[in-house]
C-alpha cells in the first residue's frame, strides 16, 4: 500500500504519461525527461504498470515503457493534449451515444474541478493563518494554471462538438440517438441532485 500512496500525485503520473505519447522510452531517458529521482520514478512506473496505464517490454539490456492506449486515464490524457483519435461509430446506438457524452462530460468536469481546487489555493494563500500550510507542488503560478484549465475546458467543448457535428454530417451518427442519450443523462443528473438535496 505504501507504494500506491507514494505514487498518488496525479501531476507526476501525467508527466510520465505525457512523455510516452510520442512513443516508448527506456528508464534512463524517462528519468531525464520528467526530472524525477530514480527511486521516485521507479515507484511511479511500477504503479502505472500495475494500473495497466503503461506496459513494460524488455529489449536486450534495456526495458522500454509505452502507453496502454485503451486505458481510460490514457485516453483522457490524449484528449487533453488535443490528440483525439477517431471514435468508432460503425455500430452507433443509444448506449454508444451515452458513452460519447459521458466521456465529453467527464473531460469537462475533471478540468472544472481542477479550476475549483486552484481557486481554493488562491484563497488560502491570501489568509495569513493558512499561508504557511499551503503546500503547492507545481512550479508555476496558480493564475497561469487556472487560465490553462479554462482554455482546456473550452477546447474539450469545441473538439467534441466538432467531432459530433462532422459525424452527423457524414451520417455516421443519427442526431436522435444523441438527443435520447442527452435527455437520459440530464434525467440522471437531476435524480442525483434530488437525492443529494434529500440527504442534506
Amino acid at each position: 500500500m505504501k507504494n500506491v500512496w507514494e505514487a498518488s500525485n496525479l501531476e507526476k503520473r501525467n508527466r510520465i504519461l505525457k512523455q510516452l505519447i510520442e512513443g516508448g522510452k527506456c528508464f534512463n531517458e524517462l528519468c531525464e525527461l520528467v526530472g524525477m529521482g530514480r527511486q521516485t520514478l521507479n515507484i511511479y512506473l511500477k504503479y502505472l504498470v500495475k494500473e495497466k496505464c503503461i506496459k513494460r517490454v524488455r529489449q536486450g539490456k534495456f526495458v522500454f515503457y509505452s502507453l496502454e492506449i485503451n486505458h481510460p486515464d490514457v485516453l483522457s490524457l490524449l484528449e487533453r493534449y488535443r490528440i483525439l483519435g477517431e471514435i468508432d461509430f460503425s455500430r452507433f446506438d443509444a448506449a454508444s451515444a451515452r458513452y460519447f457524452l459521458a466521456r465529453w462530460l467527464n473531460s469537462v468536469e475533471s478540468t472544472f474541478l481542477n479550476v475549483v481546487e486552484y481557486y481554493i489555493y488562491v484563497g488560502m494563500r491570501e489568509l495569513p493563518e493558512l499561508k504557511n500550510i499551503v503546500e503547492w507542488s507545481h512550479n508555476r503560478p496558480l493564475e497561469e494554471l487556472i487560465q490553462e484549465e479554462i482554455f482546456d475546458m473550452n477546447e474539450f467543448c469545441r473538439l467534441y462538438g466538432e467531432l459530433l457535428s462532422k459525424k452527423i454530417q457524414i451520417r455516421d451518427i443519427k442526431p436522435e440517438m444523441i438527443l435520447i442519450a442527452r435527455n437520459q443523462l440530464l434525467e440522471r443528473l437531476e435524480r442525483d441532485l434530488i437525492s443529494e438535496s434529500k440527504g442534506t
